[in-house]
Formats: C-alpha cells, sequence, structure tokens
C-alpha cells in the first residue's frame, strides 16, 4: 500500500469521524448552526476522494468511470436529502417528489453495484456477457413507474396522510423485491469463484460489510436504546452509502476485481526477482536478492542489458510511472556453457578416435576386399600354379629339354599375369574392354612362338563386353592352349562380328583330335555364348558365338 493511498484512508477516516460528531453536537443542540450542510460536503468530499483513488487503483477504465458515476449518485443521493431538510421540508409537494429522486439514486447505485459484482475474477481485458445488460430494462422500468407515481399511485398512496403500512402501495414491495434480488446476486456472483476455489479469505471482507449493514438495518428497525446516539451518528442515508463504498473497496483490497495494487507482495512470493523504480530514482519495489544498482545503470538497461557481473543481468523496461527492471541469473547458464565446453573437448576427442577407428577399418575393409581377390584368383588360377609348381621342382638337365620346361612355364605364367589383371579389372568396372582381352591372346601368341609354333591373330571387334564372359574366353583359351601344347604346330585366332553376334574361331593345327567341349562348357557362362567344336584332318575348330546382347556401352 503507497504512502499516498494511506493518507487518504486516514484523512477520509478524520472526515467521517468528524461527520458523526457534527451529527451528535447537532442533536445535542451544541452547534449555532444546522450540521447537514456541513455533513453533506464532508461525505462529498470523502466520495470524491474515494472515486480518485479508485481511478489510479482500477485497472479497468470502464470499471473506474462506473465508479466515479455511483460516487456522483451518492453525493446527489445526500444532496437531495440535505436540500430537502434545509430548504424544501415545508413543502409536501416538494418533500414527495424528493421521496420518487430518492429511489432513483438508490436503484441505479444498487444496480452499479451488481454491475461491479459481474467483473469479480475477471482480468482488465475479459468482457461480461452482454446478455446482463437487460437489467437495466426493470430497473428503467422501475424508476419510471415511481417518478410517475402521481398518476397512478402504485407505489406510494399520493395526498394522503396515510402512516405505516398503508402509505405504500402495492408496487412498493415489487421495487424493494427487486432490490433484494439485485443484493442477493451481489452477493452470489461475488462469492461464487471464491466458493469453487476455496478462497474463502478473499470474500471475508466484502461479506463482512454485508454483514455490518444487515446488523445495522435490524438495530435500526429495532430502534434499540443502546443503538440511539449510533443511528445519530451515522444515519441511514450515510451509512447506506458508506456500505456502499467500502464494499466495492473490498473488492478491490482483496484484489476480486483486477488492480494495480498488491505488486510487492506477488514479487515477493515470485521467483521473477523483480523490481520498481518511479521516475524520480527512487525504487519503490527492491528485488529478492541481487546486487544493489543504481538509478543510472536501470535507465541505461532499458536499451540493452548491462552485466552486473559475470554471473548476473540487469534489463528493464519502462512502464507508466517510472521503470521496471530485473535480474537474469547466468549461474546455470555458464555452468552448462562449462559443462558444454568440457563435454565438446571429450567430443572432440572421441570424435578423433572415431574418425581413426572409421580410417582403421575403411583400411581393414580394404585389406579384406584384397584377400577375397587374391583368394578368388588363386581359386581359378589353382591348377596353373600346380602345373608350375611341378615344372620348377623337377626342371631336366639336359639343355633341349631344360629350354622347353622354361618356356611351358612362361606360359603359363603370362595366363597367370593377364588373367590377375583381367580379374581386376573386372573388379573395378562393370566390363572388360575387348582391347584388354587382345593383349593377354596376343601375349599369349608371343610366348607360344618361342616353342617354334605358327601363329595368327585377326581381331576386328572392338567395344566392352560383361567382365565374367571376357575372363571365361580367356580361360578357355588356355585351356586348349594347355590341351595341344606339345603337339600343335600351327594356332589362329579370328574374332569378328557376323549378323549381330560376335564371332570368335579358335583354330588349332594338331594330329591329336582331343574333345574338350565339357571342361570349355564349365568355365563359360551359361547365357550369352554357345560354344561348339569341329574336327577335320589336322585341324580343330572350336567356335564362339557371342550375343550381342551381352557388350556394354563404353
Amino acid at each position: 500500500m503507497y504512502r499516498k493511498e494511506i493518507t487518504t484512508y486516514i484523512f477520509s477516516i478524520l472526515l467521517i469521524a468528524a461527520a458523526a460528531a457534527v451529527q451528535l453536537a447537532e442533536a445535542r443542540d451544541a452547534l449555532p448552526f444546522t450540521g447537514k450542510t456541513l455533513v453533506f460536503f464532508l461525505y462529498a468530499l470523502i466520495f470524491l476522494l474515494w472515486a480518485k483513488n479508485m481511478e489510479n487503483r482500477v485497472l479497468r477504465a470502464d470499471v473506474a468511470r462506473r465508479f466515479k458515476l455511483i460516487a456522483l449518485l451518492l453525493i446527489g443521493y445526500l444532496a437531495t436529502r440535505t436540500v430537502k431538510y434545509e430548504i424544501l421540508i415545508a413543502s409536501s409537494t416538494a418533500v414527495r417528489w424528493i421521496r420518487y429522486i430518492y429511489y432513483f439514486f438508490i436503484l441505479t447505485t444498487v444496480h452499479l453495484v451488481f454491475f461491479t459484482s459481474l467483473y469479480v475474477g475477471k482480468s482488465e481485458r475479459e468482457p461480461i456477457d452482454r446478455r446482463w445488460y437487460l437489467f437495466w430494462i426493470p430497473t428503467a422500468s422501475l424508476i419510471l413507474l415511481i417518478l410517475t407515481n402521481d398518476l397512478h399511485g402504485l407505489v406510494f398512496v399520493p395526498y394522503a396522510h396515510a402512516s405505516g403500512f398503508k402509505q405504500y402501495g402495492p408496487a412498493y414491495l415489487l421495487v424493494n423485491g427487486y432490490i433484494l434480488l439485485l443484493a442477493a446476486l451481489t452477493l452470489i456472483i461475488t462469492s461464487k469463484r471464491s466458493l469453487a476455489q476455496k478462497r474463502l479469505r478473499s470474500i471475508a471482507a466484502p461479506v463482512g460489510v454485508l454483514a455490518l449493514c444487515f446488523i445495522y438495518t435490524m438495530f435500526y428497525i429495532a430502534d434499540a436504546p443502546s443503538f440511539h446516539y449510533v443511528k445519530i451518528a451515522f444515519q441511514s442515508a450515510e451509512f447506506n452509502s458508506l456500505t456502499v463504498i467500502l464494499f466495492i473497496e473490498s473488492l478491490v483490497f482483496t484484489r476480486l476485481i483486477a488492480s494495480n495494487r498488491g505488486y510487492d507482495t506477488f514479487l515477493s512470493l515470485s521467483s521473477l526477482n523483480m523490481g520498481m523504480m518511479d521516475l524520480k530514482g527512487r525504487m519503490v519495489v527492491k528485488p529478492n536478492k541481487g546486487p544493489e544498482v543504481s538509478a543510472d545503470a536501470v535507465m541505461r538497461a532499458e536499451s540493452r542489458a548491462i552485466a552486473v557481473d559475470e554471473n548476473t543481468l540487469l534489463e528493464s523496461s519502462p512502464i507508466h510511472g517510472g521503470s521496471c527492471f530485473w535480474f537474469v541469473d547466468l549461474t546455470d547458464f555458464n555452468r552448462l556453457k562449462a559443462q558444454l565446453l568440457s563435454v565438446n573437448e571429450e567430443m572432440l576427442n572421441e570424435n578423433e578416435l572415431l574418425m581413426a577407428n572409421n580410417k582403421l577399418r575403411e583400411e581393414m575393409a580394404k585389406v579384406e576386399e584384397q584377400k577375397e581377390i587374391r583368394a578368388a584368383i588363386n581359386e581359378h588360377l589353382k591348377p596353373q600354379f600346380a602345373q608350375l609348381k611341378t615344372i620348377m621342382a623337377a626342371l631336366p638337365e639336359e639343355e633341349g629339354a631344360y629350354e622347353d620346361a622354361l618356356k611351358d612355364a612362361c606360359l603359363l605364367n603370362v595366363y597367370i599375369k593377364r588373367f590377375s589383371n583381367l580379374f581386376l579389372l573386372g573388379q573395378n568396372k562393370k566390363g572388360l574392354p575387348l582391347s584388354e582381352v587382345r593383349l593377354a591372346f596376343d601375349e599369349s601368341l608371343d610366348y607360344l612362338r618361342l616353342k617354334g609354333v605358327i601363329t595368327s591373330d585377326t581381331w576386328t571387334v572392338e567395344g566392352v563386353v560383361d567382365a565374367a564372359l571376357g575372363l571365361s574366353l580367356y580361360a578357355a583359351f588356355q585351356i586348349i592352349l594347355e590341351a595341344h601344347l606339345h603337339s600343335l604346330s600351327a594356332l589362329f585366332i579370328h574374332f569378328k562380328e557376323d549378323d549381330g553376334d560376335l564371332l570368335l574361331f579358335i583354330y588349332v593345327e594338331t594330329e591329336e583330335k582331343i574333345s574338350l567341349k565339357r571342361e570349355i562348357l564349365e568355365v563359360l557362362p551359361p547365357k550369352g555364348v554357345a560354344f561348339t567344336e569341329e574336327f577335320e584332318e589336322m585341324l580343330c575348330i572350336r567356335r564362339f558365338s557371342i550375343s550381342k546382347a551381352v557388350m556394354i556401352d563404353a
């Protein structure tokens, strides 16, 4: 609670006490003047102070305007009463009309208090249901009924000297019943949300004000002797007006109606760690914890955050009437940052290990691949390795036989080398160039000529064939060569294209007619190539018919 509000409350209490003292003094004829006018001005000042106070405290502008209207209605109510007793008391017509006007102020004020209760528990931007405005219809109708009473006499009996209940018409009960209905709805709506949330303390003050009004009314009706001086000091008009003010004040004070007070308590209980500074640089609300900051630092923090220390940032924002500032605690952030740096260093080390491990795996994969390739080559070349081993293990001593054995070993060595090269080329590419296959054939023919064999190579085909087919053709050639190695006198190769197919002819001039169909078909692929062999006198003809489909675009 601010100092200005405390001063307003104290001043209002003194004004109420002064008005009560004036009422008691006038009752004892202790005043040289009529006190009703002074009492009116004292209460009018109280109501104006209250309206000004509400303007500064209530967040909703429409509610603040409604409170101003209530204050003016209460002032009008007391002003009408003062005029009645000070000026027009002798005029029966004026007194009668003043009675009608009383109910205009009473009904309108009760209606506005009822509308005030509709804002209980709502935020400053939450509207009320517009259907509640339909209550203005019965309120206005009853006011019009009272003001036109001289025409129908349904509320008060006109021009009669009746007393007691006889002076009231049938509509009088309707008016008072409607007032009680609005009062009951006000109490229910005020209490409903707090009862649902089991926050009974928040409605203790509003219900207490209404209970006090009820007790006063009961004592007033009973006219107990002990209540005599209370009734004089606080007459019904003034007391009912104060009840309206106190009821609304209790709603705002307990924050059942949204107000801009109580933030110091809220901030002290919250973890926001915020503070407020007024326009003069005075700290209105200090943060719960944090270093001391100057007004200049708060002003500078409005444009950008200021580092108070390594673990604290100061930020602020302008608000109505000053600035709001808060601290940003970077302790956890800095600790997390240090942990992240440590983790990052560990991750870098782990990444280096992972990279080394991946590189090692790649190298191992290459080694395994090379092992598989060597194993596959060894499997294909196992017969040649066995023959070469046999030759080298039993070289003859006679010079001519020694030379022939070495020539046979060279033929085997050429096949081993060339087949290995072709196999490796086939691993890296989809197919084998026929030019590479021809080089393998030609080198074998070169070494065959060293043995005195007549050779010839007519190769008119170019392109790329399937790797398995290329290797199988070279393997089939080696089978033919090894089978006739010691009996052939001439070997001719003719590779050409005929009607879209590739034809490879191998002519062997030899006295031996050896069928190699089974051995050759074992090395050829099952599809894409057909093999036939023919025998003539001193001539063996092997024909390989290769489908054009096995050719691969280079």
